[in-house]
């Protein structure tokens, strides 16, 4: 799966998304037929009991969901939008939680690693603002063997903003900052 992939950009903006991945869909349609299943072959034949293992394994599924995540850098309004859904808010509720920041208070772009244990090493794309504060592109790291893919998308933004880049070492692997 991608990290995050350009669904837009042009002069004025510039638009990332990031969808549940298929191994995602496949855990969620696992978990559900394993449900079913259970409910088909139980021994018990009360229907109350069959529809509680059927709708525990699409819960199950439903908790193991990827999010749609979306980054949207807009020089014309000045902002920086960070948006996510799970599988319930997007079909069930029509709920986004939105993040919205100013998009010239951004001073830095890096790629933060995080090591997880029996899992492997994750990385992502992380703004990082004049007043001090950081947000992450996405809500969770994605992993990977290699952080390029990454460095790729932070690379984009810093020419889209146009910082410049820096050798100074104070958030994270790779670096940017601001023209003066």
């Amino acid at each position: 799966m991608a990290y995050m992939t350009v669904a837009e950009r042009t002069a004025r903006r510039f638009r990332f998304v990031r969808s549940p991945s298929y191994r995602s869909w496949l855990v969620l349609l696992g978990l559900t037929g394993l449900g079913v299943y259970i409910a088909a072959t139980s021994t018990d034949s009360t229907f109350l009991w069959r529809l509680l293992c059927a709708l525990a394994g699409l819960g199950l599924g439903y908790v193991c969901m990827d999010k749609w995540e979306e980054c949207v850098l807009d020089k014309s309004q000045g902002k920086v939008t960070l948006t996510d859904q799970a599988f319930g808010d997007r079909f069930l509720f029509n709920y986004k939680k939105t993040i919205v920041s100013e998009l010239d208070g951004i001073t830095n772009v890096t790629v933060e690693k995080e090591v997880v244990r029996y899992a492997g090493t994750g990385y992502q794309v992380v703004l990082w603002f004049d007043s001090g504060y950081s947000l992450a592109m996405t809500s969770s790291c994605s992993f990977a063997r290699t952080p390029s893919e990454h460095e790729e998308i932070a690379k984009q933004i810093i020419a889209f903003l146009g910082l410049k880049t820096g050798d100074d070492d104070t958030h994270g692997d790779f670096k940017s900052g601001k023209q003066d």
